[in-house]
């Protein structure tokens, strides 16, 4: 398989959840453009609709780090990637206080509320700086309803928090896209013509007859070919 056939069939993947935000959207009246605001805005958006949004940057994460790949920039896929981590968490999140509380509360519900209060868009009046949520206080959310499973007792010195093993999972995932993976450079030396693009003069110097991007970047690239590679799963898009 060539690089761009597993770049095409990694593409076919995010099809079925592109399929599913559409879907989901069209579960809430479609926004309305809003001129005053410089922009399409819901009537009364609330935490469904943060999933939705948190949804649609997913899609189009997953998407745009596919072309990034087919055009040579790894380095901005691992920002991507962290975009996919932090909208997925914060849409589980959301999911564990509906499921225990039946609504959204305290951090997570003043975040939500200034997601949409930032609403104005004009030349005279720039955006405020964007609410933080904590990523910690978004595992601990997670993981709260998880830790009544574990077998051990809190007290116990190898207990650990659902919230400590969700942080470990995150920092995996985002590891991925810039540690060293085993033969990854290889990879990329055996496809250079794939990804000409990623050479240049600069880098030529530092890295040699290695395209461009250096032996993590390389590594980035290869990741995301191995994934494309792997047979779909049962039900999947093929």
């Amino acid at each position: 398989m060539t690089f761009e056939q597993a770049l095409d069939r990694l593409k076919t993947r995010i099809h079925p959840l592109a399929r599913f935000v559409h879907g989901f959207a069209g579960t809430f009246d479609p926004p309305v453009m809003v001129m005053a605001e410089g922009g399409f805005r819901y009537s009364k958006p609330d935490f469904r609709h943060f999933c939705l949004l948190r949804s649609c940057r997913i899609v189009s994460a997953l998407s745009g780090s596919i072309e990034l790949a087919r055009c040579g920039y790894p380095q901005e896929i691992g920002v991507l990637c962290r975009v996919v981590q932090e909208s997925s968490s914060q849409i589980n999140a959301v999911m564990a206080q509906i499921t225990t509380d039946g609504r959204v509360s305290g951090k997570l519900a003043e975040f939500i509320d200034a997601y949409f209060q930032d609403v104005h868009r004009s030349e005279s009046s720039a955006p405020d700086s964007p609410a933080k949520l904590s990523q910690k206080y978004v595992n601990e959310l997670i993981g709260s309803r998880l830790d009544q499973f574990n077998s051990l007792e809190p007290t116990d010195p190898n207990w650990k928090s659902a919230a400590e093993r969700y942080w470990h999972v995150d920092w995996v995932f985002l590891e991925l896209c810039t540690r060293e993976i085993s033969r990854g450079d290889g990879f990329v030396r055996r496809n250079a013509r794939s990804i000409s693009p990623l050479r240049n003069e600069g880098n030529a110097k530092r890295y040699g007859k290695h395209p461009g991007v250096g032996r993590i970047h390389n590594n980035r690239l290869a990741l995301l070919y191995r994934i494309g590679s792997r047979p779909a799963a049962a039900g999947g898009a093929g």
